[in-house]
């Protein structure tokens, strides 16, 4: 279906990207058709432009997901601009470098500012950053599948041994037993309530650790420097890196001055990296190889430095790892696997005793509705009400003890596939650590201490020959 608009309309739009527009202000005028050629091929989501001004058809590879009214408006913008407003033109990029953002490093900052539609010198108007924002939504890493109190509460009857619990209680039930129905169902409910209690509040204190949408950078707007929050940094902002910052989305180095990067949590790398504004890099170089480049997640070790950003949110370095990581399957915990095997096992032997029973019951004559009952009750008694709540209780005994170490743990079964742990082999510092070295006591002298404590001190500081 057609979508007209003022003299332009749509011919076709396909799930690739590919637009066909008809304009007929520009059949048979050839000037006019390469100035809104060269317009459309500067926009930074736009891979590549053909205009045809013997027809009057304009031909884009664009984002699948871009809105057909953010075209128009740019297709607008291009028929009213004069010729000595028209931008240089340029060649048409290949569509994967639209979806890839691994080709900033190899392109200098002018041609970057050019694309992306900025100046490096003042930066964004605080209008252009607003509407920016609206279109690519706030620079927020992506989160982790979310479990909700609903689900979190559901998890707790997922093993086989609390299934078997509540597959008595409703056939105690059945049969009239009453009291050992509500007896079964409490364990079962204060087994799911420690759970549900333990890891909710772990998984509270996780997410508030991961929310960094509160934290402040300085950019270039309309000239000046500004604080703004990091959530609010878009492409196209002069992003301004001082020492002890984090830096909050990637960008494109135009100035540096002694600018150092630790790009530990990164690359695993855990020596500051030199920055360079121009520096010549390969295109198909690795992250931890692009000295033109500052990425999300990093602190800026030491000196100054401005950069064009390039990348928020979702199409960061930080973020594709990310999600990468969000894709793999989480393992059963040994005590899953534990529990499941003798569930398994008791199923087995109460249906096997269950099936003696009756067998012995209908061969004695004995009458079907009192066999039914009396199978039932062994099926029942098989089963061992207090396991899940030991476990529940015991593993929830250790996540405590965990936290007051400062250790959290999401899912409260994992503190025992941290028991089992027998040999732990580590990378490099800044992966799991935070790589940087803090004063936490300090001993001016002796002063009050006992003559054995004061010796242990000097011995600490004394160096090996």
């Amino acid at each position: 279906m057609n979508v007209t608009t003022t003299m332009i309309s749509l011919a076709h739009r396909s799930a690739s990207g590919r637009l066909r527009l008809r304009c007929p202000a520009l059949r048979l005028d050839p000037d006019r058709a390469r100035r809104v050629q060269a317009s459309l091929r500067a926009k930074h989501w736009v891979a590549s432009a053909e205009v045809r001004h013997n027809s009057g058809s304009i031909i884009l590879h664009a984002r699948p997901d871009l809105p057909i009214d953010e075209v128009f408006a740019a297709v607008r913008d291009a028929l009213s601009r004069k010729a000595e407003d028209a931008p240089l033109a340029t060649a048409p990029r290949p569509a994967a470098e639209l979806a890839d953002t691994a080709h900033w490093h190899s392109l200098t900052p002018g041609e970057i500012a050019r694309q992306l539609e900025t100046d490096a010198a003042r930066g964004l108007s605080a209008t252009a950053a607003a509407q920016r924002l609206k279109r690519d939504g706030p620079n927020l890493l992506p989160e982790g599948e979310t479990r909700s109190q609903v689900s979190l509460f559901a998890e707790q009857f997922e093993s086989l041994p609390v299934a078997m619990l509540a597959g008595s209680a409703v056939v105690s039930l059945a049969t009239g037993g009453i009291a050992d129905a509500l007896a079964t169902l409490s364990v079962v409910l204060v087994n799911a309530v420690f759970g549900y209690v333990t890891e909710g509040q772990a998984e509270a204190a996780i997410h508030s650790l991961m929310d960094n949408s509160g934290e402040s950078v300085v950019v270039l707007r309309d000239g000046a420097e500004v604080t703004v929050r990091a959530a609010e940094v878009v492409r196209g902002d002069i992003y301004v890196a001082r020492p002890g910052t984090q830096i909050a989305a990637d960008a494109r180095i135009i100035a540096a001055d002694r600018l150092k990067v630790d790009e530990s949590a990164l690359t695993g790398e855990t020596l500051p990296v030199g920055k360079h504004a121009d520096a010549t890099v390969e295109r198909n170089a690795p992250v931890g190889a692009r000295p033109t480049m500052i990425h999300a997640g990093t602190l800026v070790a030491e000196g100054h430095g401005q950069a064009i950003v390039v990348a928020t949110g979702r199409e960061t370095s930080a973020a594709r790892i990310a999600l990468l990581s969000q894709t793999a399957s989480r393992p059963q915990a040994p005590v899953e696997a534990e529990l499941d095997r003798l569930g398994t096992m008791l199923v087995k032997v109460s249906l096997a005793a269950c099936g003696v029973f009756f067998g012995i019951g209908w061969m004695r004559g004995t009458a079907l509705s009192v066999i039914l009952k009396d199978a039932l009750a062994l099926a029942v008694a098989a089963v061992p009400e207090g396991l899940p709540v030991v476990a529940t209780t015991t593993m929830s005994r250790g996540l405590r003890r965990m936290e007051r170490n400062g250790i959290l743990v999401r899912r409260i079964d994992a503190v025992e596939s941290l028991g089992a742990l027998q040999t732990i082999c580590l990378d490099k510092t800044g992966t799991l650590t935070r790589n940087r070295l803090q004063v936490v006591d300090v001993v001016p002298g002796l002063g009050g201490q006992s003559p054995r404590r004061h010796r242990r001190w000097r011995n600490c500081w004394r160096l090996p020959r």
